[in-house]
């Protein structure tokens, strides 16, 4: 695997004209289902949502456990999908700068002809594993949001403890990270030995958390520590 700087870069293109379903044969993912919705694009893995109004819905209330005036300018997302985060962190941190890892190209197609984000606010998306990008990552983040599935399978890297410190030395003094860990709790328990976590909650059939890069265990927000001070100001 090449390093993270010869990655191929793929913009997200604008909304296509073209609003029939239709589907994609990926060597990584199997089929993806693309359907039209109302209000955007529906995609599905397996049978599985992976960019839907749920997934939508999720990461919106996700990113409500990071403070709005934290400073948060360069986010990192793993796992890309068909960008329905993407406006979430947008709107939250408008003047954010973001960069997408997504293992599988056939989703970074998917991506450019749901068109969920502006033209104006197009990330940089790193086509490739996760497990090559991350470590060799030049900068690091003040928000991640980790996403990482096949279907209804956590990524195996999750569960990793040497992919997990990896990745929390991408997380800045300050910085956020917001776990989709669905149902695989050995994920949750190889961030909680490295991270803080100070959140944990579910949305209706995932389980999701929230950490910062103090020493691994659970953090609760108490009424005189530092997450109290953080979300309480």
């Amino acid at each position: 695997m090449a390093d993270a700087d010869e990655m191929p870069i793929a913009r997200l293109l604008p909304m296509t004209s073209n609003n029939s379903s239709f589907s994609i044969s990926s060597a990584r993912n199997g089929r993806i289902d693309v359907r039209p919705a109302a209000d955007g694009w529906q995609v599905y893995v397996g049978g599985y949502d992976q960019s839907t109004d749920y997934c939508s819905d999720m990461w919106r209330q996700a990113l409500r456990f990071v403070p709005a005036r934290a400073r948060v300018k360069r986010v990192l997302m793993l796992g890309l999908g068909a960008g329905v985060a993407l406006p979430h962190v947008f709107a939250r941190f408008p003047e954010s700068r973001v960069t997408v890892v997504e293992w599988d190209p056939a989703m970074v197609e998917v991506a450019e002809r749901a068109g969920y984000v502006s033209t104006e606010r197009l990330p940089d998306v790193l086509v490739g594993d996760a497990a090559d990008i991350v470590p060799s990552l030049g900068e690091t983040f003040d928000l991640i949001l980790v996403d990482l599935f096949r279907g209804d399978r956590a990524a195996p890297i999750l569960e990793q403890s040497a992919f997990v410190r990896a990745l929390a030395a991408r997380l800045r003094p300050h910085g956020f990270l917001l776990l989709n860990y669905f149902k695989s709790r050995r994920a949750r328990r190889a961030f909680d030995a490295v991270l803080g976590r100070y959140a944990e909650w579910r949305f209706a059939y995932n389980g999701l958390a929230a950490y910062r890069p103090v020493s691994g265990g659970v953090h609760p927000p108490s009424s005189s520590g530092f997450f109290a001070r953080l979300f309480n100001k």
